[in-house]
């Protein structure tokens, strides 16, 4: 590993708050990082917690796109596991919890930091930084010397090492749906799927659609190396923004005070059209939160630095793991364990149920199909098939003869295609530490540990 000089300068945020340091250091492009460190006395007065607000609300107003702030502030009434407190609202520790809440900070220490005999343990220090996934593995040490208050030591991401993926995905949102109706439309379906079961019926019918699909639908990479990191402008904004760059030239060129007074008058208006389209746009995208979270999530991406993935895994013996397919297989181990095993032996018997009338048949109708399709959300992903929600909205006219043939035969056999049987089952890394439920029981016996070394030491 290279080192670096870091070039750290030293930053003046003006809060006459009593003990607080911050420096600040150059990243990549034009990010910068704002590191603080605070302390705040327990019995500080009302006015400095009052000024711990203000200095905290200052510290984050600034154009940093990094931050990182710690420091001993003394809190034991605030519980960072649920983000409560039991105090009433005149309670410093209080408007200090409602102060991390309003700045969207994320705390990353959960175990307590200090331990004292014959006192509660507590957690007093912490990390606070404003993106999630900006630090992990937070370890706690044995204290300095006689301190009473743990070593905290921590890793600090400030960029995602993300791989660039490679894999081809279709793009149903740009598919030639004309060219695609038009060819449903010509096709016999009953010529086709006549004297066939359910099971061929299906299997005739995709082959059939994915052969239109591939012509007429085109094919992207995606864009996960460089995710955009504005939002698209109208086409006002973007004729302000060429007016600008004319009147730029112009000034480049004469050197006179009514070509820059135009060129001033030209950035100050793209400018605020640049505002004004970023507003309808974030907006549009809040308006349509529920019908589209897709689009409100890729945009929160795109906008973050760092991003929290699956890290290193341990399996049941301890061992960690950090290979794709290994961590695949330390999931797998898990989930087959935790799965229950039913017994070999005879069912029990379930007692009769009583029913008024019987489900004699069931009445399959173009007009039932239609309303099932209507309800299907475009912005949801495919299954291992190729029937993507919007290529069944926008074909839907066209699909409804043979999907009705199919599904009658499938009530007829009493049987269903095999593809309708697969689905694609991902796990989800939830939000927290990574390897957060070992960690936090292995550490249990190593923060007894500390105790007692920090409580001998003080002896």
């Amino acid at each position: 590993m290279t080192k670096k000089n870091l070039n750290a300068m030293k930053e003046l945020i003006s809060i006459n708050f009593d003990e607080h340091v911050w420096c600040s250091i150059n990243l990549k492009n034009k990010d910068k990082l704002l590191i603080g460190n605070i302390y705040r006395s327990p019995n500080s007065d009302n006015d400095n917690n009052i000024k711990l607000q203000h200095l905290l609300t200052d510290a984050l107003k600034r154009s940093f796109t990094h931050t990182l702030i710690t420091g001993d502030f003394n809190f034991k009434e605030i519980n960072w596991n649920n983000w409560s407190t039991s105090v009433t609202e005149r309670h410093p520790a209080y408007g200090f919890l409602e102060t991390t809440k309003d700045l969207f900070l994320n705390q990353h220490v959960q175990l307590h930091t200090r331990y004292r005999e014959g006192q509660t343990a507590n957690c007093l220090d912490l990390i606070f930084t404003n993106e999630e996934g900006m630090v992990d593995e937070v370890v706690h040490l044995p204290g300095l010397g006689h301190s009473d208050h743990l070593l905290l030591t921590f890793n600090l991401n400030l960029y995602s090492d993300t791989a660039i993926k490679t894999t081809l995905k279709k793009n149903y949102f740009k598919g030639n749906y004309d060219d695609i109706k038009e060819e449903l439309r010509n096709k016999d379906w009953h010529t086709l799927l006549e004297g066939k079961g359910a099971e061929e019926s299906w299997k005739a019918f995709a082959e059939f659609v994915s052969i239109i699909v591939d012509k007429n639908v085109p094919v992207s990479k995606g864009n996960y190396d460089h995710p955009k990191q504005s939002a698209p402008l109208d086409k006002l904004a973007r004729e302000n923004i060429k007016d600008k760059h004319k009147k730029w030239l112009r000034y480049q060129h004469c050197r006179t005070t009514e070509n820059w007074n135009k060129y001033k008058l030209a950035r100050n208006k793209a400018t605020s059209s640049i505002r004004v389209s970023k507003y309808h746009f974030e907006r549009n995208i809040a308006n349509h939160i529920k019908d589209n979270p897709k689009q409100f999530w890729k945009y929160i991406r795109s906008k973050t630095k760092t991003r929290q993935s699956v890290g290193e895994l341990e399996d049941s013996c301890g061992k960690r793991w950090s290979d794709s397919k290994d961590k695949a297989n330390v999931f797998n181990e898990y989930f087959s364990s935790v799965f229950k095993v039913e017994p070999d032996e005879d069912l029990p018997t379930f007692t009769t149920r009583n029913f008024n009338s019987a489900l004699e048949n069931v009445i399959i109708t173009k007009e039932k199909i239609q309303l099932a399709i209507l309800k299907l959300n475009p912005n949801k992903s495919s299954g291992p098939d190729i029937f993507h929600p919007k290529l069944i909205l926008e074909t839907s006219d066209e699909l409804i003869e043979p999907l009705e043939i199919i599904l009658k035969k499938s009530i007829e056999e009493g049987t269903l295609p095999s593809d309708w049987k697969v689905a694609h089952v991902t796990p989800i890394h939830k939000n927290g530490s990574r390897l957060k439920t070992d960690y936090l029981s292995s550490n249990k016996s190593n923060v007894d540990t500390m105790q007692n070394s920090s409580t001998n030491s003080e002896r």
